[in-house]
């Protein structure tokens, strides 16, 4: 009994494929068939619509953000000397936090 569904599933597939090749016309191969492929594709991905020129934009002012704020960042760390270790800055940071220490009120310190 599976045998014959199997054969008339096999020759509907069959038939579907014959109506599909017919359907779909081949393309001849001519010089420039490659160049117009792309030419199409590439029309498809431009966007001249408003949002696309503004998303463009918007990437390129955040890109120039980025740049700048973080060249401000570079050139105000190389004005600021380093002297000693990371720990030794945390602790002269918090220096004022830590002065009157008590076990009893350690839940009373306020970290910035």
């Amino acid at each position: 009994m599976e045998n014959s569904t199997d054969t008339g599933n096999e020759s509907r597939l069959n038939n579907l494929l014959v109506a599909y090749r017919e359907a779909c016309t081949i393309p001849e191969a001519h010089p420039n068939f490659m160049p117009g492929l792309w030419a199409r594709i590439e029309s498809r991905e431009r966007s001249n619509s408003i949002f696309g020129r503004m998303a463009r934009g918007l990437v390129t002012a955040a890109l120039a953000a980025s740049v700048v704020l973080g060249l401000i960042g570079v050139v105000q760390e190389a004005n600021v000397p380093l002297n000693g270790t990371y720990i030794e800055a945390v602790a002269a940071d918090h220096m004022s936090n830590l002065e009157a220490f008590h076990l009893d009120r350690i839940s009373e310190i306020e970290f910035r």
